[in-house]
């Protein structure tokens, strides 16, 4: 409904822009046709806007700083945590061993779907640090949510390598 209202709105004054407009020099006739193709165009642009906004936080970081609220766009902190930090992560299995690779894909909720983990390495204890073992021939591999214990987001060691 907002949105319906902002569209109208949003027509209404580019129609009043564009007759005045036409008073100086023609642009073409403001029919049925010219408003529903101006509603469409409207609609899609706010639409598509609204979503960018509401899919990287940056609404609720602006409400945020108002001091309106202390929720974020995203659907639950654990796809907050995972949006925010893109780097390695270390999965912890439930059955005590350990994974490490590139989230590509992650769930949105910590009780319910899965990860894709590119370029995974079961990582193993040998002593004080632990030792990477790649696992060969595999690009990418899909671990249930329900099977992890725990995630380690891992520093961002390349940034400080690189700048």
């Amino acid at each position: 409904m907002i949105f319906t209202i902002i569209i109208q709105v949003g027509v209404l004054m580019e129609k009043y822009l564009l007759m005045q407009t036409g008073k100086i020099f023609a642009i073409g006739l403001w029919d049925e046709q010219a408003e529903l193709f101006n509603s469409v165009i409207g609609g899609f642009v706010l639409g598509v806007t609204f979503s960018c906004f509401a899919n990287n936080d940056k609404f609720h970081k602006l409400f945020r700083y108002m001091r309106i609220t202390r929720e974020t766009s995203y659907p639950s902190e654990w796809a907050g945590v995972f949006i925010n930090n893109a780097t390695y992560v270390v999965l912890h299995l439930k059955d005590e061993r350990r994974l490490y690779g590139w989230p590509r894909e992650w769930p949105t909720e910590p009780n319910r779907g899965h990860f894709v983990v590119e370029r995974p390495s079961w990582l193993d204890e040998n002593g004080e640090k632990p030792v990477e073992i790649p696992i060969t021939g595999v690009s990418s591999i899909i671990i249930d949510v329900n099977d992890v214990r725990w995630v380690e987001f891992m520093e961002k060691i390349w940034e400080s390598k690189n700048g």
